[in-house]
């Protein structure tokens, strides 16, 4: 075996592994083997995209009263420490609207 035909069915590996694209359907357009596809993205598992995320997520904008802009010049131990203790407050509230919504169930019975 030549190397372009090692070079092809590596592509071909790679491609079916990542289900970039599909060589077996026959309706497949051959424009999807150069298209940007969402696995081969970068910019969706950079620290950015996460932490924005993560400030969307949590409510950090209403809990805190900063801006993204803001939070992002905040030491890295303090975001680490606000993503912790957020949560730790989402799952308390959690517990409580749990109990709220037992206690309303139980006295509409």
């Amino acid at each position: 075996m030549d190397n372009i035909a090692k070079q092809m069915y590596i592509q071909e590996a790679y491609d079916q592994t990542y289900g970039l694209f599909d060589y077996d359907d026959p309706n497949a357009s051959s424009l999807g083997l150069v298209r940007m596809h969402n696995a081969e993205r970068l910019d969706r598992c950079d620290r950015f995209h996460s932490l924005l995320q993560r400030f969307i997520q949590h409510r950090l904008h209403d809990l805190l009263g900063i801006s993204f802009i803001e939070f992002l010049k905040l030491p890295r131990s303090t975001i680490e420490l606000i993503f912790e203790v957020s949560a730790d407050t989402a799952l308390a509230k959690t517990d409580e609207l749990d109990a709220l919504k037992d206690t309303i169930t139980e006295g509409s019975k």
